[in-house]
């Protein structure tokens, strides 16, 4: 087995086509895949495909505050929320300015029954600039969090 010079995922053989990304051609020339393949397969509704071409980018030292975040969102969309977790977890590490990964463990540990735990991660989120809409959004969200604990 080679690697696709598309995608860099394993593949049978050279004249075969990529079951991961769909390639036909095996070009030398090609240095790799493009920077945004990841979210082509994601907008392919290759999610699986997707999510094993992230965590290669992963394992290889390509950890970027985006890669990890779409990890945590194909997570989420398979029901493995304690990947979703770490995956958020990861990409606050790279830059804790990102808020959407508040707003996912957010909704991860609503899932969970964790209210004051998301009350918390939405805050978080308040607490860096935003939008009006992302505001307006996590304001929502943090009201239905508070709502469900019983202390508030």
């Amino acid at each position: 087995m080679k690697n696709c010079q598309f995608c860099q995922l394993r593949r049978p053989a050279e004249e075969e086509l990529c079951q991961i990304c769909g390639a036909v051609e095996f070009d030398p020339s090609v240095e790799g895949p493009p920077a945004d393949f990841g979210l082509r397969l994601i907008g392919e509704n290759r999610l699986a495909a997707a999510y094993e071409y992230l965590e290669g980018l992963v394992a290889r030292g390509e950890e970027t505050p985006e890669h990890c975040h779409r990890l945590a969102w194909l997570a989420y969309a398979f029901g493995d929320l304690r990947a979703v977790e770490i995956w958020s977890h990861e990409t606050l590490r790279l830059d804790a300015g990102w808020i959407e990964a508040h707003v996912l463990l957010g909704l991860v540990l609503q899932r969970s029954g964790r209210w004051a735990e998301a009350a918390e991660e939405y805050q978080a989120g308040l607490r860096r600039p935003a939008t009006p809409q992302r505001r307006a959004r996590l304001e929502a969200l943090l009201e239905r969090a508070r709502t469900n604990i019983p202390e508030y």
